[in-house]
């Protein structure tokens, strides 16, 4: 059982250290979706 820890325990992946918002930065695909995906998914602030 000892063997099978220790093995499990250089397995494990690093941990996530950090995420960055990267705020104002739309590609272009986004860009398009947006374009045409709105008009049909979208809302605006009066839709309550």
């Amino acid at each position: 059982m000892a063997n099978k820890l220790s093995d499990m325990n250089h397995l494990r992946k690093s941990p996530v250290r950090s995420f960055v918002r990267r705020e104002g930065r739309v590609t272009n695909a986004q860009k398009r979706a947006l374009e045409d995906l709105w008009p049909v998914y979208g809302f605006g602030s009066d839709s309550g």
